[in-house]
């Protein structure tokens, strides 16, 4: 794995910095301001204030134009398809297989022939009675098995998928549409803070990013328990807080200091917070919280770029300087690498950074030849034909390549126009 580039990087101890690791199964005033890119051919209906969900969404396929190895990215792109293929369609596992579905579209099937979407709903979905109607909801797990480790992972995935609310799907034996769904986690979030309905701010980017891409404006609602919540609020609450952990960041950045890395602030998320700015991201794209809201998710994507090299510069480092860890330390490099590249796909997708960009465009194709290292130095490694071994090692770590291959498979697929952002 070739050495990464960005000074001013303060190394602190390994095991100081695996503590603040990016695990995502399930176990954190810019120099110059881009005016927002308007959407393209995308017209949103703006309709009354309403809590059911609206089929507008529309498909954006902006890849950012890179100068890479084609063969390269071909022979990434299949490794990484087919450790998804092979690990993530397993009916006894409902989050592998919510990050297939992600990676490799709706139609995927199991390895007997079944939908894996169809599975996911049918075994996994539970039916809430909510006064004459019904909600669905999926359980965090089944067993000691994950379902659905973060509040609306699911709602979240199917958005991503540009399915639409009246998509049916079979619970319990019974037919229901996606917007019971979508109704479900409506029920489920209300922020009055500094309490929350839900475990932590963590756990809120993904029913963010769903609810707002099925949205109409203004959309308010009702808890069952009689908590009052809307979006717009949601929104501004959600990217105040991702400005706040951020902070630190930004005071490094403007001070040309070392970037530390210690479970602190935006670290301490799930996926270095690569969810928490997807979702906040995508609700403002789609007009909610404020103007201000917008301006501060441009300038977190310039945030987001500056980073990048320095933290792969502190995964490159341990990996030198704590063999003992390379296993762990090389999937960790994954993760990171995949939700970047997918994070500034999605940034460009949604009109945040145009994709003519020079800053973007160097961070993209950076992303996808340091994706090609990662999946090559884990091929070397033999990791990708040891899974068994992996997670007789350590099961997260399993559960990491499964979900980090998905994510990462997703951002190469996004790059070079083979999938879509949805908003």
């Amino acid at each position: 794995m070739r050495p990464t580039g960005g000074g001013g990087v303060a190394v602190l101890g390994v095991a100081a910095w695996l503590a603040g690791a990016m695990a995502c199964g399930g176990g954190s005033a810019p120099d110059v301001v881009l005016s927002p890119t308007p959407p393209k051919d995308v017209v949103i209906r703006r309709t009354a204030p309403t809590n059911e969900p609206v089929a507008d969404a529309t498909a954006h396929r902006v890849p950012v134009p890179v100068a890479a190895d084609a063969a390269a990215l071909t022979h990434t792109r299949e490794r990484l398809r087919s450790t998804v293929t092979t690990y993530g369609l397993d009916p006894d596992n409902a989050w592998a297989i919510g990050h297939a579905l992600l990676a490799l579209g709706p139609d995927a099937r199991l390895a007997d022939g079944r939908s894996a979407f169809e599975v996911l709903f049918a075994r996994y979905a539970q039916v809430v009675p909510m006064g004459p109607a019904t909600i669905l909801r999926f359980p965090r797990k089944d067993g000691d098995r994950l379902v659905e480790p973060h509040t609306a992972l699911v709602l979240k995935t199917v958005t991503d998928l540009g399915l639409a609310p009246d998509t049916k799907v079979t619970v319990a034996g019974a037919p229901h549409p996606l917007a019971e769904l979508y109704r479900g986690t409506l029920d489920q979030i209300w922020t009055d803070p500094p309490e929350l309905s839900v475990l932590s701010w963590n756990d809120v980017p993904w029913a963010l990013q769903g609810l707002a891409t099925w949205s109409a404006p203004h959309t308010a609602w009702r808890t069952s328990d009689g908590h009052d919540m809307d979006l717009d609020t949601l929104t501004h609450q959600v990217v105040d807080r991702l400005v706040q952990d951020t902070a630190f960041l930004e005071a490094a950045r403007v001070a040309d200091a070392p970037l530390v890395k210690q479970g602190q602030g935006i670290f301490s998320y799930t996926c270095g917070g690569a969810h928490l700015l997807q979702g906040a991201a995508t609700a403002v794209a789609r007009g909610f919280g404020t103007a201000d809201d917008r301006v501060a998710m441009v300038a977190q994507a310039r945030l987001a770029m500056w980073r990048f090299p320095r933290e792969l510069a502190i995964v490159d480092d341990a990996l030198v300087r704590a063999p003992e860890y390379a296993e762990i330390l090389r999937i960790q490099r994954l993760k990171f690498v995949g939700h970047h590249l997918e994070t500034m796909e999605r940034f460009a997708a949604l009109g945040l950074v145009p994709g003519d960009d020079p800053e973007l465009q160097a961070s993209v194709t950076r992303a996808l030849d340091e994706l090609v290292a990662s999946v090559g130095a884990l091929e070397a490694a033999g990791t990708f034909d040891d899974m068994d071994g992996v997670r007789r090692r350590r099961e997260q770590s399993w559960l990491d390549l499964i979900g980090d291959s998905a994510h990462a498979l997703r951002g190469l697929d996004l790059a070079t126009g083979q999938a879509a952002v949805w908003w």
